[in-house]
């Protein structure tokens, strides 16, 4: 089994914006700046022999460009 999920990844500007507010909170656990990116879904354990199935089928979308703001 493999943990999968659908994610956009992030400018690196807004990465390092996002890595300088992880501050402030004792105990808590930030993620590399380097892993920052906004999940779109998240597929859990999935057999790995499926895998590449999904890997097909996301690349087979297609959506025209957006703007996301982040707030």
């Amino acid at each position: 089994m493999i943990r999968l999920f659908a994610a956009l990844s992030v400018p690196n500007s807004v990465r390092e914006t996002l890595a300088q507010a992880q501050s402030g909170l004792v105990g808590a656990r930030w993620s590399p700046v380097d892993n920052l990116h906004l999940t779109l879904s998240f597929f859990g354990d999935v057999p790995e022999v499926h895998a590449e199935d999904l890997d097909v089928a996301l690349l087979a979308i297609r959506a025209a460009p957006f703007d996301l703001q982040l707030t």
